[in-house]
């Protein structure tokens, strides 16, 4: 993992892990908003698009519209995102 994170949240979906958000060093503070797929077969890691806003502690799943589109849920907020490589 590119930087280590805690409380993200995380499906798999395929041979890939994917990771969004989550607690950094300097949590609460700043939380990220960053995405990532972690390619289980080739041990190689991909950074994708922003998270609407940095998050953590919440749940992802996927929405079964495409193997690349997630739903995040917490008790406040939902919001939706889609990892798309340029393969």
């Amino acid at each position: 993992m590119p930087e280590a994170s805690g409380n993200a949240g995380y499906a798999q979906t395929g041979p890939y892990l994917y990771v969004v958000g989550g607690w950094g060093l300097n949590a609460p503070a700043a939380n990220f908003a960053q995405t990532l797929r972690y390619d289980l077969e080739n041990d190689a890691w991909e950074t994708g698009p922003a998270f609407v806003s940095a998050r953590a502690d919440f749940a992802l799943a996927a929405t079964g519209q495409s193997p690349t589109d997630f739903i995040a849920l917490t008790a406040k907020f939902t919001g939706c995102i889609s990892f798309r490589s340029e393969e």
